[in-house]
């Protein structure tokens, strides 16, 4: 390597001190990039066998072992293997959608909501950024809509521990979860910048399906997803009904049914775009077909049934799908099991969100977050927010 690279690399290096490359670690994501470079630098270093005087060997070799240490621990805890970055048509397209045309509006209205915040008592004092970043966002800066969103969400975590306490991915009803269904996000988003999520069985038998840990496991990955520094429009969902029995669906309808839609309505600020069901048996059909005409007009026009599963690969196109569905991109299996190492990797990080929920729920939140006995189509379907 010639020697004017080597005096930049030795200014680059001289520039990291170790102290500063430990307290990034808390901000990994940021300095992803800068890490890898560096990274390579050293490699590249060792390479060329660069000699080293014996005071820059004492500087440089713990600095090194620790950046190296911190490339690698960037590359297993960040979300970015397995979601990838807008491009910058996408990135444009999101924004406008969004209602964020500069950062300058993002940077007053975190500041607005950060200050807001700090004047709510029964708040958890420590609220992640990224989380309130997201709920700004998914309410295109509508800040009296992000605010009850934003305490409907930690509220929920408080009225229903059920699904948000005790979110270990090592416990027994999580891992059964993880070995039951797949449940991975493609790593691309489509042209308008949704991300499309793909929900099949893994295993069969009714008996081994619990719908309330299924749908735990759902909302962990989601709120990974919400914690990815990535923006993106929304969501598209994929489900594919292949071996789905009338025992199933008896779980999904059963006592906690209207539980999990006010949540999806209430407590997520969750942009659907569409719903596509592929390979449904004919009791899905005709459950859907019975169930359509009471739903939102707009929700009712997301939904997508398709007879010839290849159809999807027709809308998403290969680079968007799994080879399960004739795309590009590895088994959906795979897939999942990325994404479940990816959830035991922020098994901490977990731990940590349970405390994060408000000390005391409002009436008026709790009454919105309050799921009645009946299965209530009309109050649940009817009013989920299809963006």
């Amino acid at each position: 390597m010639h020697k004017s690279k080597k005096v930049h690399f030795r200014r680059t290096l001289s520039s990291f001190r170790l102290e500063t490359i430990k307290n990034a670690l808390d901000h990994a994501p940021k300095f992803a990039t800068t890490f890898r470079i560096l990274d390579d630098q050293i490699q590249q270093c060792f390479e060329h066998r660069y000699q080293f005087s014996l005071q820059e060997r004492a500087i440089f070799s713990p600095v090194a072992a620790t950046v190296q240490a911190t490339a690698l621990q960037v590359m297993k805890n960040s979300l970015n293997t397995l979601l990838n970055a807008p491009t910058c048509a996408q990135l444009r397209t999101i924004r406008r959608n969004i209602n964020e045309e500069c950062e300058d509006k993002l940077r007053h209205n975190e500041r607005h909501m950060q200050q807001w915040i700090s004047y709510q008592r029964h708040f958890p004092q420590k609220i992640d950024a990224k989380l309130v970043r997201n709920v700004l966002r998914a309410n295109k800066h509508v800040l009296d809509r992000t605010k009850r969103k934003l305490e409907q969400q930690l509220a929920a975590r408080h009225i229903y521990p059920e699904f948000f306490q005790n979110r270990s991915p090592f416990s027994q009803e999580i891992e059964r979860a993880m070995s039951v269904v797949n449940i991975a996000y493609m790593p691309s988003m489509t042209q308008n910048g949704e991300r499309i999520a793909v929900f099949s069985l893994n295993r069969f038998e009714a008996a081994q399906f619990n719908s309330v840990h299924v749908i735990k496991l759902v909302l962990m990955i989601f709120d990974l997803v919400l914690s990815s520094e990535h923006i993106y429009a929304g969501d598209i969902a994929i489900f594919d009904g292949a071996h789905f029995s009338a025992a199933h669906v008896a779980q999904y309808l059963g006592p906690h049914f209207n539980t999990i839609m006010t949540i999806l309505k209430e407590a997520y600020s969750i942009r659907l775009k569409e719903i596509h069901v592929i390979n449904a048996p004919s009791l899905l059909v005709h459950m859907l077909a019975i169930i359509k005409p009471l739903l939102h007009p707009s929700l009712r026009r997301s939904i997508h049934i398709h007879e010839n599963p290849s159809q999807i690969l027709e809308i998403f196109g290969a680079q968007n799908l799994p080879s399960n569905y004739g795309g590009q991109l590895r088994t959906l299996r795979k897939m999942a099991t990325d994404w479940y190492d990816a959830v035991s990797r922020h098994a901490d990080w977990f731990q940590a969100q349970e405390s994060v929920q408000i000390s005391a729920v409002p009436q008026k939140t709790r009454s919105q977050l309050h799921s009645p006995d009946q299965m209530g189509l009309e109050g649940s379907f009817r009013q989920l927010n299809i963006d």
